[in-house]
């Protein structure tokens, strides 16, 4: 009888183990697929469109139900974790309580929008999409040990984006690469994105490979502030050298995609970046820092004279000409914060629907003299989506890391304030436009920045208490 037991024992243990060892070997095949996810996640490109339902005056996206390529590895990373905790159970952390909470009843919110939406179908879509994308936040915060394990396909996504876009400027047409999901650019194309003055020729903006410019500075900002973050951990000569190179040139890419929000979201992080470094005297990591932004200008120098008033159109809103496509933003900007205010004020407590905003506003304002869109703020649009519960999580969220940072300030590492100011980029990137809410490719950088800054607070925690 005890022989049969051991027997049986012995068993059981083999089978345990062999389930460790194949848990243990999808746990870098989903950190594969988020490198994929991360390379692919501003490409326009799409796997198929579920259920396209296309109107005269709201975008394709707003509308269909779509399955872009980047979303094949948002689902490979997480089926393949969920497969390496059932075989291999483990402790799944879901973030310091300041933020998990406030993340829980965001979800909650949006799920209790679909009830009453103007068009439930396309609420439960998109509430799915968020609810997926916030699972890259647990799984970040789980399994990404070091930010350098993600070097590669930020590297790899900067110079894709980057080429693309300053050739596209440089030459004023797309480079062929529809094949990758390019448009077929040229600065009269009626629906292309242009810059343009009262002496200066239309100018078209860099798009990349993205649906937007703005996706493409936005890519391109938070990009940047991350691979910046790991240039202290290289070593040698080489590879310090090519990575500040990539930064310039994503510099000059960020640039030329006149992006306003990614240019200023950008600009703050890398600020509060020098500041936190300065305040902790982390002298090295403030001279590699400073290093690559000092080549970046450089290189950016020679293009600011050529696109100097270019540059002034978009930054300056008394530059705008009466009629200029500068002039009909800010007006659209305005017109689109008004109705969403007035839908909110009519759908306090669950909104119009999580994703249905432009639909709402087709119902309510069918004499709206703009295409439909989400309000350019995401504060005003998830407070519009899914009423003031929504907003308030939302607006906790924009808080409480930096509450949790000022806090732990003492205990700061390099890798926790480099992150910190990615976070902060897509912070403010949501005070002037709206992808980080409505979009697929801002839902995966916000939620993976998210989970990449509680792995980084939690490590710098550790290392404080193993000091």
């Amino acid at each position: 009888m005890r022989l049969v037991m051991a027997e049986a024992g012995a068993a059981s243990a083999t089978t345990t183990d062999r389930r460790a060892v194949v848990a243990e070997a999808l746990r870098p095949l989903a950190r594969l697929a988020l490198s994929g996810l991360i390379v692919l996640s501003p490409f326009r490109a799409r796997v198929s469109v579920l259920d396209e339902r296309i109107t005269d005056t709201i975008y394709i996206e707003y509308t269909s139900f779509l399955l872009f390529v980047s979303d094949v590895f948002l689902i490979a990373v997480l089926a393949v974790w969920g497969l390496s905790l059932i075989l291999q159970p483990r402790k799944v952390w879901l973030g310091p309580a300041l933020i998990r909470w406030p993340v829980i009843g965001l979800l909650l919110a949006i799920w209790a929008s679909i009830p009453l939406s103007v068009d439930p179908s396309l609420s439960v879509y998109n509430a799915l999409r968020v609810t997926l994308a916030a699972g890259l936040f647990v799984y970040c915060a789980n399994e990404i040990d070091s930010l350098t394990r993600l070097l590669p396909a930020l590297t790899l996504m900067v110079t894709v984006q980057a080429l693309v876009g300053i050739g596209q400027v440089l030459g004023q047409e797309s480079l062929g690469l529809s094949a990758l999901g390019e448009y077929d650019l040229s600065p009269d194309a009626p629906s292309a994105s242009i810059v343009w003055t009262e002496d200066e020729p239309r100018l078209l903006r860099g798009y990349g490979l993205t649906d937007h410019p703005n996706l493409l500075g936005g890519a391109l900002a938070l990009g940047l502030l991350l691979l910046a973050t790991c240039l202290r951990a290289l070593r040698g000569p080489v590879w310090p050298g090519l990575l500040t190179a990539l930064f310039a040139l994503g510099v000059v890419a960020l640039l030329l995609s006149f992006s306003r929000s990614a240019m200023v979201g950008f600009a703050a992080g890398a600020a509060m970046i020098f500041f936190l470094l300065a305040y902790r005297r982390d002298w090295s990591s403030f001279g590699a820092w400073l290093g690559a932004c000092l080549a970046s200008g450089l290189i950016l120098a020679a293009f600011l004279a050529p696109y100097a008033p270019y540059l002034w159109a978009r930054a300056s809103a008394g530059a705008a000409l009466e009629g200029s496509t500068e002039a009909r933003s800010l007006n659209e900007r305005e017109a689109l914060a008004k109705v969403s205010n007035e839908i909110f004020i009519d759908n306090p407590v669950t909104g119009a629907g999580m994703g249905a905003l432009p639909l709402a506003m087709r119902e309510a304002f069918p004499e709206f003299g703009f295409d439909y869109q989400p309000a350019h703020t995401v504060l005003l649009t998830a407070a519009a989506e899914t009423g003031l519960p929504g907003a308030f999580f939302y607006g906790v969220l924009l808080v409480t890391p930096w509450v949790l940072l000022w806090y732990r300030r003492r205990q700061l590492t390099p890798e926790l304030i480099g992150v910190s100011g990615a976070l902060l980029a897509l912070s403010i990137v949501g005070l002037f436009d709206y992808y980080t809410w409505s979009r697929a490719p801002g839902q995966a950088w916000l939620w993976i920045t998210l989970g990449l800054w509680c792995g980084a607070y939690a490590r710098a925690l550790k290392a404080d208490a193993d000091a």
